[in-house]
């Protein structure tokens, strides 16, 4: 397979995706933190019996924030463009 040369758009696409996987992580990951965290709070206090839940609800965010981050990226990039393009 030929790669495509650099400064293609193959490249710069791949750069938007990228960037859009680690926006969706790292704020879906931080939502669902900031969440489990408070619920914890809510619940009498943040004690060690607490962190596992936290940090399975943390990894459950990033993974479907990455997972989601490009589709959403894409979206915008779509509105941006018929906007652009609009009459």
């Amino acid at each position: 397979m030929n790669a495509p040369p650099q400064g293609s758009e193959g490249d710069v696409q791949e750069a938007a995706t990228l960037r859009w996987t680690i926006v969706g992580a790292v704020s879906a990951g931080g939502l669902f933190a900031a969440m489990s965290i408070y619920r914890s709070v809510a619940s009498g206090g943040l004690e060690l019996a607490h962190l596992n839940p936290i940090a399975v609800m943390t990894v459950i965010g990033a993974t479907v924030g990455g997972l989601i981050g490009p589709m959403v990226g894409m979206a915008r990039a779509r509105i941006r463009e018929r906007r652009a393009n609009k009459p």
